[in-house]
Formats: structure tokens, C-alpha cells, sequence
């Protein structure tokens, strides 16, 4: 597994990528859709002027909603559609699907995005099933994350906002709310949320999930242990998948001929049988 924190962090987008604001969904889609329509004759316009001709996004949301896209997958560094974008502009224009939901989600959350590492550890570590998180246990949470990392953009100025936009993301009906990951209790100066146990994403969102994931943390193998997938800070935890709903998943997984799994004895393997993975995509939207 590729787990060199220093080349992963040259990468990252700074800790305050969110300009203070969650996640939107039809901000996202408006960007998305800007994107998708630029003319030739408008290549050379900057992305942000373009938004502010042909959007009611404001100043902030200009800024901030590109940069959300960016870490969700959607488009990449120059902010051109990724071929994921371009299946949800097609097949999902305004980021309804919970398979475009938990793609983004993933894409955010995955430990060698370019999103800042607190993201990935707060999801993966912090969030307990069944447990109250709050404004100021996700700031303290994100403190710590950056005192012992060498990603050195988390700085206290920055914490509380990243805090307020995590729990935004996850809590707005309009943003991953959907997902069912967190439920808001109490609201005001001090947001206060429980962490469900959501549904299993749908299988083909999973596959293509897992396909992006093995082939940064696993790349060039063709087996895998059962254990690297299942383990804290694994592919299941990105989902809140304990190793049960992970086994049932790749049960599934295996039903469609795109994994193996092998149980005669341990350590029990798995083992890829995709190839590209831009078929496991296209499969997301078939039914369209």
C-alpha cells in the first residue's frame, strides 16, 4: 500500500478550500453545468468570470463551489469535467442520485484526494455510530489531525470553519444529507449531530469506488488481504462499513463477477477481476 503522507500532501488543496461554506449540491450542479457549456470562443475566460456572468452564485460561492467540485471528483486541477463529471452532467444534471452522492462523498473523503487529510480523518476516525459530534469536537479533532500530520495548512483560524463546513456537508438536505451519514439534533452557535449507520451504497457505485481505491493503495496487485480493505482507515471505513456490511458488500461485488473473494483460509483474499475501470462507471448510469 502507497502510504507516503509527504508526496500525497504536495498535492492537497489548502485546508480552507471551503471559503467557510459547505457543500452544496445546486451550486455544484450550477458550476457543473457552466463547465459543461463553455464555448469555444470562451476558453480563454477565466472559469470564476464566467460563473459570475452566467450564474447567481455569489462572490464567495464562486470561489468556494469550484474547489468542492475539484475534491469531489467532478472535474479535475483545470477544472475540466473528469469522466465521471461528464456521466453526471449527462445522467444526473442536479446531483440527485445517491450514486452521485456517494461517489462524491467518496472521492472527498478518500485518503489520496486531493482534499486536506483532515477530511479523510475525520470521517474515518472521529465519527462513531450511534454518537453526538459537535462544532467543537470536530475543531479539536481537526487540531489534532494537523499537530500530527506533516500537513501543516490546518491552522486554529482555520479549524472552526473547516469544522462548520464538514457537519454542513453532511447534514444539509441539499448537500450529502441524503446519505443519511449524520442527523443535526441542535443548531445556533453550536451545531451538534449523530452519526447514523447509513444504508450500503448501491453496488455499482461501490465497484467503481473500489476500483479508484486499489488502484492508488494497491497498485499493480492483483490480490489483495481481505483485512487491508476491512481494517480502521480501510476502503469500508469510508463508508462506515464494520467488517460485516463490508463482507456483505463484497459478496455482492462478487455476484456480478467483478471481485473473488476466498474464504478456505486466512489471511482471506480478495481478488480484482476488472480491468478499466470506465466500464464500472458507465454501469452506474445504464439504467438512463
Amino acid at each position: 500500500m502507497d502510504t507516503s503522507e509527504h508526496r500525497d500532501q504536495q498535492r492537497r488543496i489548502g485546508a480552507s478550500f471551503h471559503r467557510t461554506f459547505s457543500l452544496v449540491c445546486p451550486a455544484v450542479a450550477s458550476v457543473l453545468t457552466v463547465i459543461a457549456k463553455r464555448e469555444p470562443a470562451e476558453s480563454e475566460v477565466g472559469l470564476k468570470e464566467l460563473l459570475r456572468r452566467k450564474t447567481d452564485l455569489g462572490t464567495v460561492y464562486i470561489a468556494a463551489m469550484p474547489r468542492y467540485a475539484f475534491c469531489t471528483g467532478l472535474v479535475d486541477q483545470r477544472y475540466h469535467l473528469t469522466e465521471f463529471g461528464r456521466q453526471v452532467v449527462k445522467h444526473d444534471p442536479t446531483l440527485f442520485r445517491k450514486e452521485t452522492l456517494w461517489l462524491m462523498h467518496y472521492f472527498l473523503a478518500r485518503p489520496h484526494g486531493p482534499a486536506p487529510i483532515y477530511w479523510n480523518r475525520v470521517f474515518c476516525e472521529y465519527l462513531r455510530i450511534g454518537e453526538d459530534v459537535t462544532t467543537s469536537s470536530l475543531t479539536a479533532a481537526i487540531l489534532e489531525i494537523g499537530r500530527n500530520t506533516t500537513d501543516d495548512s490546518t491552522k486554529p483560524d482555520f479549524a472552526r470553519e473547516s469544522a462548520v463546513a464538514f457537519l454542513g456537508t453532511y447534514c444539509r438536505p441539499d448537500a450529502f444529507g441524503p446519505l443519511g451519514i449524520l442527523k443535526k439534533t441542535s443548531d445556533g452557535g453550536e451545531t451538534r449531530a449523530l452519526v447514523q449507520l447509513p444504508p450500503v451504497p448501491p453496488t455499482s457505485a461501490l465497484a467503481y469506488a473500489l476500483a479508484d481505491y486499489w488502484e492508488t493503495m494497491f497498485s499493480g496487485r492483483a490480490t489483495v488481504n481481505l483485512r487491508e480493505l476491512t481494517e480502521p482507515l480501510g476502503f469500508g471505513s469510508l463508508f462506515l462499513l464494520g467488517s460485516g456490511a463490508m463482507a456483505g458488500a463484497l459478496s455482492s461485488l462478487q455476484a456480478q463477477r467483478l471481485v473473488e473473494v476466498h474464504r478456505v483460509a486466512p489471511p482471506y483474499q480478495v481478488v480484482r477481476l476488472w480491468g478499466d475501470p470506465t466500464p464500472l462507471l458507465l454501469r452506474i448510469y445504464e439504467p438512463d
